[in-house]
């Protein structure tokens, strides 16, 4: 079924056609780039003996999918007047905001003010939770050196939790298509339909 996005389309039979297609693909790519990601363990064991060309079907798939992407960009600000993301994109969207939502934010995000000081140039250390300490690396109390550290190390636990939770959600993800991809049964029932349809006559 085509989204949102198609309807929004002129009533040009091709660009309809063509926004349906690239939206298909978009997603087609999406499942592959996951799914080969997910379960690159699984399928090294399996197939990289048999062809040792096999590690690049990750890449080749991940490279395609980016391809498609800024192919429907391209095309919807061609055709409507700004870029918009395809439906797969914004699922893949969905899971890094959600891997992010997961972890709290370690940073400032604001440029460091001035050490406190005299004649110093040196920069203030973030303390977290939009703090800064008085003084710079050198002139810095004790107290704040040792916030400054933990949050260092804070910031970097907080990395690995979002990087593990951004794993957790792809493997999630690529586990519920495949499962789901059993469930339909492929599309060998669709093939045999259209065949059907085309060669039953009268």
């Amino acid at each position: 079924m085509p989204s949102e996005r198609s309807a929004d389309l002129d009533d040009d039979p091709r660009s309809r056609i063509a926004f349906v297609v690239l939206e298909q693909l978009c997603w087609h790519m999406f499942c592959c780039d996951v799914i080969l990601d997910a379960f690159s363990d699984v399928l090294g064991d399996v197939i990289g003996d048999a062809d040792p060309n096999a590690i690049e079907l990750a890449e080749c798939a991940n490279e395609l999918r980016h391809d498609l992407q800024a192919t429907y960009r391209a095309a919807t600000e061609k055709r409507l007047g700004f870029a918009a993301l395809s439906p797969a994109e914004n699922a893949t969207l969905t899971i890094e905001r959600a891997a992010d939502a997961g972890v709290q934010s370690v940073s400032n995000r604001a440029d460091a003010p001035r050490c406190d000081a005299p004649d110093c140039s040196g920069s203030a250390l973030d303390l977290g939770d939009g703090s800064w300490s008085g003084g710079c690396l050198t002139h810095v109390s004790l107290t704040d050196r040792d916030r400054h550290q933990m949050f260092n190390i804070s910031g970097d636990h907080a990395k690995e939790r979002a990087d593990f939770l951004r794993y957790q959600l792809n493997r999630s993800t690529a586990v519920a298509l495949v499962n789901w991809w059993h469930d339909m049964g492929g599309p060998q029932h669709v093939l045999e339909e259209a065949i059907r349809s085309e060669t039953d006559f009268p």
